[in-house]
């Protein structure tokens, strides 16, 4: 006869007992895991931009913020004139303005912070338009906006002390001789000496 050897077979309470015991591990890994509360909080990335006030041409802005992403993230900083719009840029307007990318830095509190600063010689006045956005999390953005206007000429002191005046010399006119009045005596005595001297030619002929 051929004996038949019985194979081994998982009983199905067994199957019951080990799924249970393996959501129990799930349940409690995440229970270890959770904050105080039993909540998880997630945080939107979030960029701020720091007030920004009127300035003049050929200042130098810096642009300054906060944001919550870790220090060593990129942000992309952009600020556009208001005026070049598409239009302009198609009919090959002048652009003003300026982009660039600047780090996140650790900050003093729960806030790291940011910074971007750049020359404002070669624009024009015109309100701008300020984009920062988060490079490698582009949900973090913020926009802000700043007038810059012609700079104003520096005018030149008015003089206080009066100016030192040189001495003058005014001129000495010379006297003119008198006029004379009269007849001079030498001029009258030779005119009658040529009188009597053709009355006695004119006698000597007659």
């Amino acid at each position: 006869m051929k004996q038949t050897v019985p194979g081994s077979r998982t009983k199905p309470g067994f199957l019951k007992i080990s799924g249970v015991w393996a959501l129990l591990v799930i349940v409690l890994s995440l229970l270890m895991i959770l904050p105080v509360g039993g909540q998880i909080t997630v945080v939107p990335p979030e960029v701020t931009i720091t007030d920004l006030a009127t300035y003049h041409i050929g200042d130098t802005i810096i642009l300054s913020g906060t944001t919550n992403l870790a220090p060593g993230n990129d942000l992309l900083v952009e600020v556009l004139s208001q005026s070049f719009g598409p239009t302009q840029e198609k009919a090959g307007g002048t652009f003003f303005g300026v982009s660039g990318t600047t780090l996140v830095r650790k900050g003093p509190g729960e806030k790291n912070t940011w910074s971007f600063s750049f020359d404002t010689a070669t624009f024009g006045p015109d309100t701008y338009l300020v984009t920062v956005t988060g490079v490698t999390v582009p949900k973090a953005v913020a926009t802000s906006s700043f007038s810059l206007i012609a700079s104003t000429l520096t005018q030149t002191p008015l003089q206080t002390t009066p100016p030192t005046m040189l001495p003058t010399t005014i001129p000495t006119e010379s006297t003119p001789p008198p006029t004379p009045t009269g007849l001079s005596v030498i001029p009258l005595v030779g005119a009658i000496m040529l009188t009597l001297a053709g009355f006695g030619i004119v006698r000597r002929k007659g």
